[in-house]
C-alpha cells in the first residue's frame, strides 16, 4: 500500500519515514498463556497479575510502561510484581501524590541495570540519568493538591 506524503510523491512503504511495524495491541487477561510483549497491556484483574508473574520468571527486567495522568513510568516487570503483591495495587510507583494510572502496558525498550524504575517527570528534574532508580522513591507532593 503507498502513503500518500506530497501532492506528487508517494512512498511505499512506512520504514521510508524511518516508521517501525505498528504494534498490536492485547489486553493480557485475554491471554494469559501468552508471554508480555510490546503491544500488550495490563488492567487490574486477576489474570494479568498472573501474567505479569509468569512474566517475571521469564524475564524480570521486562520494561512496563505504566501511564499516568502527570507522568511516564518505566518499571520492571519484578518491581511492578513486588510492588503489586504488597499493596494490591500499583499506586506506591506513582511519583506524584495525587497522580492515578491511565493504563500499563509493555515498553519497547529496557531500563539499563541496576534500574528498576524511571520517571519523566524526575528525568525533567535531576536528568535523565539521574532519573534511573533501583528502588521507586518516595512520592512528592503534586502541585494539583497543594493547599488541600
Amino acid at each position: 500500500m503507498a502513503l500518500a506524503v506530497g501532492p506528487n510523491q508517494r512512498l511505499e512503504d512506512p520504514h521510508d519515514f524511518g516508521c517501525l511495524e505498528p504494534i498490536k495491541l492485547w489486553a493480557a487477561h485475554a491471554q494469559p498463556e501468552r508471554p508480555l510483549e510490546p503491544g500488550a497491556w495490563l488492567c487490574r484483574c486477576d489474570t494479568c497479575f498472573a501474567a505479569l508473574q509468569a512474566t517475571v520468571s521469564r524475564d524480570p527486567r521486562c520494561a512496563l510502561l505504566v501511564r499516568t495522568s502527570f507522568d511516564r513510568i518505566v518499571v520492571t516487570a519484578e518491581c511492578l510484581a513486588e510492588i503489586w503483591t504488597r499493596d494490591s495495587w500499583l499506586d506506591p510507583v506513582l511519583f506524584h501524590a495525587g497522580d492515578f494510572i491511565r493504563d500499563i502496558g509493555v515498553a519497547t525498550g529496557k531500563l539499563a541495570p541496576p534500574a528498576r524504575w524511571w520517571s519523566r517527570c524526575l528525568a525533567e528534574q535531576v536528568g535523565i540519568s539521574a532519573a534511573h532508580q533501583v528502588v521507586v522513591p518516595t512520592r512528592k507532593r503534586s502541585w494539583c493538591i497543594i493547599g488541600v
